[in-house]
């Protein structure tokens, strides 16, 4: 795994459709009061597809970094970068202000 602290700029599914929200035999449903899943993002000047969303989780700043440090959803996706590329696995989240990063490249 590689990891990484780099906006990105995402493109999140306002109606995400159920095959994007399977992932691996569970079905994950969306909150209301948080961001929806991406179905594309831009990082380094690619443009990636999500293909499918393997998994979704509230990460929390430590505790040492302040008591009130807001909490950020995070996605694992497989995305792929066109017909050439295969496919990745990737972390991407969405901070409270609504800005974007991709976290992780799983290798």
């Amino acid at each position: 795994m590689r990891s990484y602290a780099e906006p990105i700029i995402a493109h999140p599914d306002p109606a995400p459709h159920e095959h994007l929200l399977q992932g691996h035999g569970t079905v994950l449903t969306a909150e209301e009061d948080q961001p929806a899943p991406p179905k594309a993002f831009l990082w380094r000047g690619r443009h990636y597809s999500v293909r499918t969303v393997v998994a979704t989780w509230l990460d929390q700043a430590p505790w040492w970094r302040s008591a009130s440090a807001p909490v950020r959803r995070c996605w694992r996706v497989e995305a792929t970068a066109g017909m050439a590329s295969g496919i990745s696995l990737i972390d991407l989240s969405c901070d409270a202000d609504g800005s974007w990063q991709l976290v992780a490249v799983h290798d």
